[in-house]
């Protein structure tokens, strides 16, 4: 096995791109927890969340919640996270196992493809986020774990996970 250089750029690309997936699977799984709560018992659990973000969600059912949460204009909005998702693995492509690369493009074309038919944003959505994602990080973990360039991607990673940990208060004693 032949030792894999990685230039400035692309460990930036290959950072950020673990960020943007994790961050993607952090809201994800956060959003599909408040639409339940939305659902069932408390109205302003979105507006409680994106709080802990610092955006002001504006929503007045859980479809609307789900929308603002992925297409809205706010900063925060997993359209954009995604896309930036996108142009950090095109720009790493070749330091990415082909199955994660196509991974992120189909998910990019989902969240595309849904903006046109925003009726079709609901928990199967999720649940088709949440599967892609999986797969990122399978396809990634299982072909990169020996090479240098997955130490940027997992460093992303963790990176993200901590900052979301303590901006939502979640897994006190993973941030700690």
């Amino acid at each position: 096995m032949y030792k894999q250089y990685v230039t400035a750029n692309r460990a930036h690309n290959l950072y950020w791109l673990g960020r943007h997936i994790k961050r993607l699977e952090i809201e994800i799984v956060a959003i599909d927890e408040i639409f339940n709560q939305i659902i069932d018992k408390n109205k302003e659990a979105g507006r409680e969340l994106f709080r802990k973000l610092d955006i002001e969600l504006k929503y007045q059912n859980v479809s609307e919640y789900l929308e603002e949460c992925i297409y809205g204009d706010h900063p925060g909005r997993m359209y954009n996270i995604v896309q930036n998702a996108r142009e950090n693995s095109i720009i790493a492509r070749n330091y990415l196992p082909q199955d994660a690369f196509t991974a992120i493009i189909q998910l990019y074309q989902l969240f595309q493809e849904n903006e046109k038919n925003l009726n079709q944003i609901d928990y199967n959505f999720i649940d088709s986020v949440l599967d892609i994602i999986l797969r990122i990080w399978g396809a990634m973990h299982q072909f990169m774990q020996y090479q240098s360039s997955y130490d940027f991607i997992r460093l992303g990673r963790l990176v993200e996970k901590v900052d979301l940990s303590m901006r939502l208060d979640r897994q006190t004693e993973f941030t700690l």
